[in-house]
């Protein structure tokens, strides 16, 4: 009797771990979000995204800035580098995030992070990386 509840407790937790990843929402689910698919953003748009990111840095807090608006902030930051963006509103993101000591304080603000490829971070709960090696969900494509 002992081996075949032994069994049964081995099977069930078998089939939670096959069957887990299919039933998960979030980035595991394949349907809505892929990790190699940039969003798509015009450079007039993207400069704007810009301003707007800079207005939240300059008006607020990091712990009064939304998780739409960090995310936007790291997708900025990201792109920016990545892309290799050298105006000068893209160096005063950067500047301000060095002067407000976001890399420092974001992970206090969210904790549960672990470093992505490149030693950048991966937030769990916006599902975002910056700085790294990021993927490409994380970085905009802009077009003219």
């Amino acid at each position: 009797m002992i081996r075949l509840n032994h069994i049964l407790k081995l099977s069930s937790s078998i089939a939670i771990f096959f069957f887990a990843p299919f039933f998960c929402s979030g980035q595991r689910d394949y349907s809505k979000f892929n990790p190699d698919s940039s969003k798509v953003i015009s450079k007039k748009d993207f400069n704007n995204l810009i301003d707007s990111c800079i207005n939240l840095l300059q008006t607020k807090e990091l712990t009064q800035i939304s998780d739409s608006g960090h995310i936007d902030i790291m997708m900025c930051f990201n792109t920016s580098l990545y892309l290799g963006f050298r105006e000068e509103t893209y160096k005063i993101l950067k500047n301000l995030l060095e002067e407000k000591d976001y890399w420092r304080k974001i992970i206090t603000i969210y904790p549960d992070w672990i470093y992505n490829r490149g030693e950048g971070y991966y937030f769990r709960k916006l599902k975002m990386e910056v700085g790294g090696t990021p993927r490409r969900y994380a970085i905009f494509r802009v077009i003219k």
